[in-house]
């Protein structure tokens, strides 16, 4: 029996360090009925050429260049071109296993499925790995319980990779061109049109954390993007599913984290903010000092958030310091 066309749809900008690991890793896989669609986002590096190499000697690869638009432009150019049944993400920068592709698929097939994830390998500069399957099985959730998992980062996250989307999920869905954590405003969306999720917690797909990538970056006025997108799929999912408790104090728990993500990024990337920022600062310090039982008496909160409210509500100066000394212990 034919398997489906999937597509792969890889943005490529700058990264020649990189991208031969990742080509490799896809032209190695097990399901062979792949389009591999690259989108050279304007790379100024060798980055073109390696792309325009692999088109040359892998049938399947096909290559687009396009001036440099950013990550969201060039995934939706992929998602416009795209001819395949289903489509995975997969950043340039990092890898999947032989069998990434075939397992997501036969998660989809085997729970008949639109949309199927895998757990991740994280790998870090120093060399040491953790596994966010671990402790996890193979489930297949309802919506309510897919984005409780994906809001609560249990097992998987909000990211655009590490998924495996039936193609027409993404009718009417675009990624948000010249905005940062794109897949926060996305990755729901296509949750909230599957009926159920197919999740295997074998960690197939390789997410290297470095420290020159957008997380780890200087703060900019786009990094309160965290904050916008997280509030719009906190109040569509909330929209959705107004009864479950479970899940309100789940989009509780992320609205704060989200605001402790940018307020730690203020506070710990040695960016002078301008006055706008400063009161942008402390518009997030009132946001959360007023909604502080979101976290003291939320049932979900982590030991991190209920230390962060502590460290300020005594300061900005003990938050900071406390973040500075938690970011190293990390």
């Amino acid at each position: 029996m034919k398997t489906p066309l999937i597509s792969i749809i890889v943005p490529v900008y700058n990264v020649a360090l990189y991208l031969p690991k990742c080509l490799n890793s896809l032209t190695a896989q097990t399901y062979k009925n792949l389009e591999i669609i690259l989108i050279d986002d304007g790379s100024t590096d060798s980055s073109s050429k390696l792309c325009d190499d692999y088109a040359n000697e892998h049938k399947g690869v096909k290559v687009i260049h396009q001036k440099n638009q950013g990550l969201s432009a060039a995934r939706n150019a992929g998602l416009k071109v795209a001819t395949g049944d289903f489509v995975a993400f997969i950043d340039s920068d990092d890898t999947v296993l032989p069998d990434y592709t075939e397992y997501l698929y036969k998660l989809t097939d085997k729970y008949h499925t639109q949309l199927a994830i895998t757990a991740t390998e994280e790998i870090f500069p120093d060399g040491h790995t953790i596994n966010r399957g671990a402790g996890y099985r193979t489930a297949v959730y309802t919506t309510a319980e897919c984005l409780d998992h994906m809001l609560a980062e249990d097992g998987f996250n909000v990211t655009a990779w590490g998924k495996l989307y039936a193609r027409e999920l993404f009718k009417g869905i675009k990624f948000p061109v010249g905005a940062l954590h794109e897949d926060l405003a996305t990755t729901y969306q296509t949750i909230l049109k599957c009926d159920s999720i197919a999740y295997g917690p074998e960690p197939k797909y390789q997410y290297y954390q470095r420290q020159d990538s957008i997380a780890n970056s200087k703060f900019s006025d786009k990094k309160l993007d965290i904050i916008t997108f997280t509030d719009q799929m906190c109040d569509a999912i909330y929209k959705k599913f107004p009864e479950s408790e479970e899940l309100a104090w789940t989009l509780k728990k992320r609205r704060m984290h989200a605001r402790f993500s940018v307020l730690r990024l203020m506070a710990t990337s040695g960016t002078k903010l301008n006055q706008t920022q400063l009161k942008k600062q402390q518009e997030i310090i009132n946001y959360l000092k007023s909604h502080q039982d979101w976290v003291f008496q939320n049932p979900k909160s982590s030991s991190r958030d209920r230390t962060a409210m502590r460290l300020l509500l005594l300061g900005k100066t003990p938050f900071k310091l406390g973040w500075r000394l938690y970011t190293k212990l990390k």
